[in-house]
Order: structure tokens, then C-alpha cells, then sequence
């Protein structure tokens, strides 16, 4: 019976040993995700390095985009035989245009829903 006995209490400690190793690894790692690395010096760089990354990107981006408007307006300046700056003047108004006229439908559909 003792023996039986013994044989619990080594498997209840191997058993708690297990558990408290388990919580032991578990605190660490999660120490290891909120903490920053040691050198914190590093960490602040790499911050910065990815913003100043993403920036570029984004400002690559925009620069690729007005440079296809560019392009576009000097395919449609030589479409119509006007020079740039007319044109751009020409396609400035058209969107004013198209702004109004979807402000207008704005506006009778507000005047629609408010007489039911």
C-alpha cells in the first residue's frame, strides 16, 4: 500500500513539475512577444526604416499615377489637335459638369423621399 502510495505522490510531483514548466514557458514567451528586442536602438530603427519604406511606396505610387494622367491628357490633347493647357481647362469644366448634374440628382431624390 505504501509503495502504491509513493507511486502516486512521484507521478503527482512529476505531474506539477509538468505544469509549473508549462506556465514557466508559457510567461516567457509571452515576454518575449510584448517586450522589445534588447537593443532597443535596433527596434526604433526598424520602425522607422518601415515607415520611411512605406512612404516611398505610397509616394511611387502616386507619382506612377500622375504620370498615366500625363500621359493620357497629352494622347487626348493630340486626339483633338488643342494644346495641353486648353484641354486640361476643357476636362476641368467637363468634371464640374458631371459634379452639378450629380448634385442635382441628389438633390431631386432628397426632394422625392421628403414628399412620402
Amino acid at each position: 500500500m505504501k509503495s502504491l502510495q509513493k507511486g502516486y505522490l512521484e507521478l503527482n510531483q512529476i505531474w506539477l513539475s509538468r505544469q509549473e514548466y508549462d506556465a514557466h514557458k508559457k510567461r516567457l514567451q509571452q515576454n518575449q512577444r510584448m517586450s522589445p528586442p534588447k537593443d532597443y536602438r535596433i527596434y526604433e530603427q526598424v520602425k522607422k526604416t518601415q515607415y520611411l519604406n512605406n512612404r516611398k511606396r505610397e509616394l511611387m505610387k502616386w507619382q506612377t499615377i500622375q504620370e498615366q494622367n500625363a500621359q493620357i491628357l497629352a494622347r487626348l490633347a493630340k486626339i483633338s489637335n488643342r494644346s495641353p493647357t486648353v484641354f486640361q481647362n476643357l476636362n476641368w469644366k467637363a468634371s464640374q459638369l458631371v459634379w452639378y448634374s450629380k448634385r442635382q440628382k441628389i438633390i431631386k431624390r432628397t426632394k422625392i423621399t421628403n414628399r412620402k
